[in-house]
């Protein structure tokens, strides 16, 4: 309907005019309904997912050459921790020594899952002494374990720090290690990380919340508890308890 049919429309100047009016008149319900804000803004504002690398800020820089390319220069520390993982995600669970170790890099090597590059960046000595110690020796007897488990699951994005809300937010990641002993979890997280002697404590500290974000998805999806979280040095073997 076009102006001056029987309707009236408002210039910009006179909706503006007509609102301060509106508000001067003493009308609490009318009052209420202009000065109403939604109380929820704040959840307008949360992500509908987050990663757990997301939250402690690290994202992994992931390696995206060809491996014949890969191959014709030094790897880069992201390069060296995946090469780790890989490892880890398909070596047998056994305590191995080193020369077994290297049989199982040959194996991966061979099939492709390592580069040459790869298999001679993982220091196979290392890699033994987590398998002969007592949490190698825990995880090899374990009647359950996962492996490079991805996950998804909504958690409340107060848990998360990201805001004060109940509403949930889907959170995904990737745990490196897991086993249940005992009908808990033993939570495990696989680091390249160097570190000075004496220091080991200091660098695993560096990753406590990243673990306090997968045990709290381990409970959310299993209804079973985490009783341990161990950051694991494979550049030395040892194992930090946190």
């Amino acid at each position: 309907m076009r102006p001056g049919e029987g309707e009236a429309t408002l210039s910009p100047e006179g909706y503006r005019a007509f609102a301060q009016a509106a508000r001067a008149v003493r009308c609490p319900a009318l009052s209420a309904r202009l000065g109403w804000v939604y109380p929820y803004a704040g959840d307008t504002k949360l992500p509908s997912k987050v990663t757990v690398s997301a939250l402690i800020g690290s994202l992994p820089a992931l390696a995206d050459a060809p491996l014949f390319l890969q191959e014709k220069r030094p790897l880069n520390a992201a390069q060296r921790g995946t090469a780790a993982h890989a490892l880890m995600e398909h070596i047998p669970l056994l305590p191995h020594t080193a020369a077994s170790v290297r049989t199982a890099l040959d194996d991966m090597e061979a099939r492709g899952l390592l580069s040459p590059a790869q298999r001679q960046a993982i220091y196979a000595p290392a890699i033994a002494a987590f398998f002969q110690s007592g949490l190698g020796r825990r995880l090899c007897g374990a009647s359950r374990v996962e492996r490079e488990w991805a996950f998804n699951c909504h958690i409340p994005a107060r848990e998360l720090e990201l805001g004060e809300s109940e509403e949930t937010v889907l959170l995904q990641g990737v745990i490196d290690c897991c086993f249940l002993e005992d009908g808990a979890w033993v939570l495990l997280d696989y680091k390249t990380d160097y570190a000075e002697e004496g220091e080991s404590a200091s660098a695993a500290l560096r990753h406590e919340p990243q673990l306090g974000h997968y045990a709290r998805a381990l409970r959310e999806l299993t209804g079973l508890g985490v009783k341990e979280r161990y950051i694991v040095l494979l550049r030395s073997g040892e194992s930090v308890r946190l």
